[in-house]
């Protein structure tokens, strides 16, 4: 019977050690990668925002197909304005930003929204935010122009609000922390 219980304790120790953890490894834009909560704002010239345009929303950013260090995605998985563009990232500062490029946004209904995007002043701060529980967190915030966002502004005029003279509209600041998860910082 001790033999046996040797025996078992033996084999029991051999597996146990001879299992090893793989550890899965991050993407190449870990530090910047994430899930967003942010609200898109109306902006003046001077890059100030002037009246919240979205309600809270989630964003992403995450890699790119080939995981380089020096391009993210951003994705506001129709959130905001539908749209999904790479952008080029200064990972060391974590700042980021794109000149026109097409968004590769597509629908649920399978339609692409190709539009001409610019972001400019992209910037990610580690624990600058303050969530609404209190919480320190990352925030991010950056500078928006639609190829098409003069058609916004004929829509909205046609319905008897002047973005520009109201509020200075001159292009969309999005701005807003890292996603907590926590019930206390959901809008």
């Amino acid at each position: 019977m001790k033999k046996s219980i040797f025996i078992l304790l033996a084999a029991i120790a051999f597996v146990a050690t001879s299992c090893k953890k793989e550890e899965i490894g991050g993407t190449a834009v870990q530090a910047a990668a994430g899930e967003w909560q942010v609200v898109m704002y109306l902006a003046d010239e001077n890059d100030e925002p002037t009246v919240d345009f979205t309600d809270p929303a989630l964003i992403l950013t995450y890699n790119v197909n080939d995981n380089s260090s020096d391009k993210m995605y951003i994705d506001d998985l129709g959130n905001l304005y539908e749209f999904k563009v790479p952008v080029s990232l200064d990972l060391q500062n974590l700042t980021f930003e794109a000149n026109e490029v097409t968004s590769e946004f597509v629908s649920d209904e399978g339609e692409p929204y190709d539009i001409a995007v610019t972001v400019k002043n992209g910037k990610i701060l580690k624990n600058a935010a303050k969530t609404p529980s209190g919480m320190p967190a990352d925030s991010i915030r950056f500078s928006v122009y639609f190829e098409d966002q003069d058609d916004l502004v004929a829509y909205y005029a046609s319905r008897g609000l002047d973005l520009v003279g109201m509020f200075g509209f001159d292009h969309f600041v999005v701005a807003g922390f890292r996603y907590t998860g926590f019930a206390a910082d959901e809008p």
